[in-house]
């Protein structure tokens, strides 16, 4: 996960770390959202977000887009759109993966299909 505060941050870095895709979850009336946006969006993203949705709160970011692979896991949690439904233990699970390259190569792998000849 990453921190939106970035006081101690170059110009530079805040420039190259704002076009980087990042992946968020937000939770709202007891439901989340996986969603992605670059990082320098996000706060315009949220924005329009609230005019619609004011109870909402971002829980977590990711410095990967890793939106498609989350979707595609817990694609039996999806209640509509991009809403899912999470325990604790599954937004943990989510953070753990999010590290970890290995497991999400091997999601990757599921994922995207393999061309056959």
């Amino acid at each position: 996960m990453i921190n939106l505060d970035t006081e101690d941050l170059t110009y530079r870095e805040e420039y190259l770390l704002g076009r980087h895709e990042i992946t968020y979850i937000i939770k709202s009336n007891g439901v989340y959202k996986i969603g992605k946006s670059q990082l320098v969006n996000l706060r315009n993203r949220m924005y329009s977000f609230n005019l619609h949705n004011p109870s909402y709160e971002i829980i977590r970011i990711y410095n990967s887009n890793i939106e498609k692979l989350l979707h595609f896991k817990y694609k039996d949690n999806l209640l509509y759109s991009e809403w899912f439904e999470f325990t604790d233990q599954e937004l943990n699970d989510i953070d753990a993966l999010s590290t970890d390259l290995e497991a999400l190569e091997d999601l990757r792998e599921a994922y995207v299909p393999k061309e056959t000849n």
